[in-house]
């Protein structure tokens, strides 16, 4: 969304992180309204959690609203993670 901003609403994203080599040099002039949900493993042996938790950073960086949260699993979905990105895809409809 970062390459093409406002294309989208709303982004989840789970078990996963930010590409930095793959960002436009200039997200903070992008006026991106776009806001983000993630979500990571703690314990995830693929991505390691480390990787994830740069994604609040960057966003905080570039002002963009986001949720970010952990849960006590490898690299898939907690059922409390799926109760938690539902609502937050609740409050946007």
């Amino acid at each position: 969304s970062f390459n093409y901003p406002n294309k989208v609403q709303h982004v989840v994203a789970l078990s996963g992180y930010i590409n930095e080599d793959l960002l436009p040099s200039t997200i903070a002039d992008l006026e991106i309204k776009t806001d983000y949900y993630s979500s990571h493993g703690t314990v995830d042996q693929v991505l390691p959690v480390d990787w994830a938790r740069n994604a609040p950073k960057l966003l905080n960086q570039w002002n963009l609203q986001h949720v970010y949260s952990e849960y006590p699993v490898g690299h898939g979905v907690a059922p409390q993670n799926f109760y938690s990105f539902k609502s937050w895809i609740e409050e946007r409809l």
